[in-house]
Parts: C-alpha cells; sequence; structure tokens
C-alpha cells in the first residue's frame, strides 16, 4: 500500500512539473511575440511619422524648410535597418504605411516582399525607391533596390504592383511587375525576374530571351497621349498557361497586340 501511495505521488508530482515546464515556456514565448510586435510596431511609426512628413513636400516647392531627398533617406535608412532586425516584419501588415500610399506587397509564398513610396524628388517624373526583404534559410533580410534620393542615372526607378512565383527545375522565380513614369507623358511597364539563392537576392537573374539576348527585365516604353485604354496592363502574367504577355509598341504607340512569352526550361522567350 506505502509503494502504490510513493508511485501516485511521484506520477502526480511530474505531471506538476511538466504543467509548470509548459506554463513557463507559454510565458516565455507569449513575451517573444509580444516583444516582437512592439519592435515592428514601433518602426510602423517611426517610418509613418516621416512618410507624412515626405509626403506633405511639394517637389516645386523649393522654399520647404525640409527637402524631399532628405526625408527620403531618413525613410531609407530607418525602414532598411528595421526589417533587417526583425524577422517578423516580412509578414507583419504595416497598415499605416500602406494607409500612407506606401505600396507593400509580398509573394504567395511569403519569401519575398517589396515596399516602393513616391520619394517626391523627381517633378514630373516620379521617383519610386524601393526595399526588397527576403526569406532564406539562414534568416530574413532587406536590401535597396533603388534609392531615388541618391541615384544619378535618370531613371525614375519602379512602382512594383504584382508579384507572380513559378517554379522550375526545383527553383523558385518571382517575376515582379510594375510601370515607371518618366514624364506626364512617357511612361515604361516592367517585368523583372528575382531569384533567392544561397547568396542572397539575385536581382540580376537572366531568364527573358530577347533580341538583345538574355536579360533580368523585359522594359516596353510608350506615349501615354498615343496609346489606347489599359496601359495598366501593359505586361502581365497567365497564370493560367505560364505565358507572359507583353503589349506591342508602334511608333510609341501601345498597341492592344500582344507578343506571348512562354517559358522554356531556362529562360522565357518569345512564341
Amino acid at each position: 500500500m506505502l509503494r502504490t501511495d510513493l508511485e501516485s505521488n511521484s506520477k502526480r508530482m511530474k505531471a506538476r512539473i511538466f504543467l509548470i515546464h509548459w506554463f513557463f515556456l507559454f510565458v516565455l514565448l507569449g513575451n517573444a511575440c509580444g516583444q516582437t510586435m512592439r519592435q515592428d510596431s514601433t518602426l510602423e511609426d517611426t517610418v509613418a511619422t516621416m512618410l507624412d512628413r515626405l509626403n506633405q513636400i511639394s517637389e516645386y516647392n523649393s522654399g520647404k524648410a525640409e527637402k524631399a531627398e532628405d526625408v527620403d533617406s531618413l525613410i531609407t535608412t530607418s525602414l532598411l535597418d528595421g526589417l533587417n532586425r526583425s524577422s517578423s516584419s516580412i509578414s507583419y501588415p504595416f497598415k499605416k504605411l500602406k494607409a500612407l500610399n506606401m505600396n507593400i506587397l509580398s509573394s504567395s509564398d511569403g519569401h519575398i516582399r517589396f515596399y516602393c513610396w513616391n520619394s517626391r524628388t523627381g517633378g514630373t517624373m516620379i521617383g519610386v525607391s524601393t526595399i526588397a526583404q527576403y526569406k532564406t534559410a539562414h534568416g530574413v533580410h532587406a536590401k535597396v533596390l533603388f534609392d531615388a534620393a541618391t541615384d544619378t542615372s535618370d531613371e525614375p526607378g519602379v512602382w512594383f504592383t504584382r508579384i507572380h512565383t513559378f517554379r522550375s527545375r526545383g527553383a523558385a522565380y518571382y517575376l515582379a511587375l510594375g510601370s515607371a513614369v518618366f514624364s506626364t507623358r512617357d511612361q515604361s511597364a516592367v517585368a523583372r525576374a528575382f531569384r533567392i539563392g544561397t547568396d542572397g537576392l539575385d536581382d540580376s537573374v537572366r531568364i527573358f530571351l530577347t533580341e538583345e539576348g538574355l536579360t533580368n527585365k523585359i522594359e516596353i516604353t510608350f506615349d501615354l497621349s498615343k496609346s489606347s485604354a489599359g496601359y495598366e496592363s501593359a505586361i502581365r502574367f497567365d497564370t493560367s498557361t505560364g505565358q507572359l504577355l507583353v503589349r506591342r509598341v508602334v511608333a510609341e504607340r501601345l498597341m492592344t497586340k500582344c507578343d506571348l512569352y512562354r517559358f522554356k526550361g531556362k529562360y522565357f522567350a518569345r512564341n
């Protein structure tokens, strides 16, 4: 009888210890999650304050105390640092930043995300700054794709609007579609390829076979005043067929007829 009581007490003690361990584990996990959410929320508030300041600046008003280039650089630096510090930020909603017209879009697998905003530095040319965030086996990282405030190439930067994911031979590729505004008249549609490799984000992967050879992007430029409606979808990806549809441009005019590009094992080639 005494032995049975001892065994029963031992089992109860083990059960209590097990429950105590799980309780403290849940407390630690809860604290970690709470701390991470606070970190992402703080980053959002910091960048939102700067973005609101940037949105108040007119690129035509040289008398402003603050320059758009300075505020845009602060946003780039702060956002890049915060995204690199927090792995959870790649899935954080950032609703305040979206409300202030920052475009944030993610791939379907959640492995890559773009942050795009109007730098207010380009006049009629809309200078778009972009940060890419991506997930590897070693963690979550971020890098600047285009810094409109410091770029000297006379390129406006691309306002990305869609990311399409497709796989080939076990590798995931990401097609980012968007537009670039050079002036009130001149605009381009862009398809750009990305891949996450062992060394990080590969933003120069050449999977488009064009007349100029293999390249990492397809870009068509046209005159808005001469073009038909629907220029927002001048380049689009058909998920049902896996084809990239690129509208033709004749004499700066965007036509309705498209060139079809199909992925042929290693690259997209025109049919």
